[in-house]
């Protein structure tokens, strides 16, 4: 199974559809707010959105959990957790809803961290990166109960890192 995480489009669609065609394989699509696009191009393009900051976005709602692989997974943009000041409301969401995993935006930046069994990870941003990383999104690739991730440059589609879980 592959799927496709993304974050903090805003509003670049040209940018995110060559992201889409680069890996029109992927089975499950996930974008983790501040996609800064319409309801209609979501639905068409099958892509699971939670809600991010920026007042206009459309989704689901602030969160999404869903059974990938072997694995309990929490979508968040991040926002509502204050991620920006360290991860332990994330991680009180993540006790309560028994997710092992949790995929989160808002920040910009590449992120991978563990804490007690639990993984966190950012995409980074389609647009508007900050940090030393490039604008980015993840593709997670899972086998049976292996994870790969791998973070891709958003305009190269070239991989930056790649992590398994």
């Amino acid at each position: 199974m592959k799927v496709l995480i993304f974050s903090d489009v805003h509003g670049a669609q040209k940018r995110l559809l060559d992201i889409l065609k680069s890996h029109d394989d992927a089975e499950i699509i996930i974008s983790l707010g501040d996609h800064e696009l319409s309801s209609h191009f979501l639905k068409t393009h099958q892509i699971i959105a939670v809600k991010g900051n920026y007042p206009m976005d459309v989704g689901v709602g602030y969160t999404h959990e869903q059974m990938i692989g072997n694995k309990k997974v929490f979508f968040t943009h991040g926002h509502h957790y204050w991620i920006k000041s360290g991860f332990d409301r994330l991680l009180l969401a993540m006790t309560a809803t028994g997710a092992q995993v949790c995929f989160h935006g808002h920040t910009h930046q590449i992120g991978f961290t563990q804490f007690s069994g639990r993984t966190i990870i950012n995409p980074g941003a389609v647009s508007f990166a900050r940090g030393k990383e490039p604008e980015s999104y993840c593709v997670v690739e899972v086998k049976k109960d292996q994870w790969l991730i791998k973070w891709y440059d958003a305009l190269k589609h070239t991989v930056l890192k790649t992590v398994s879980l």
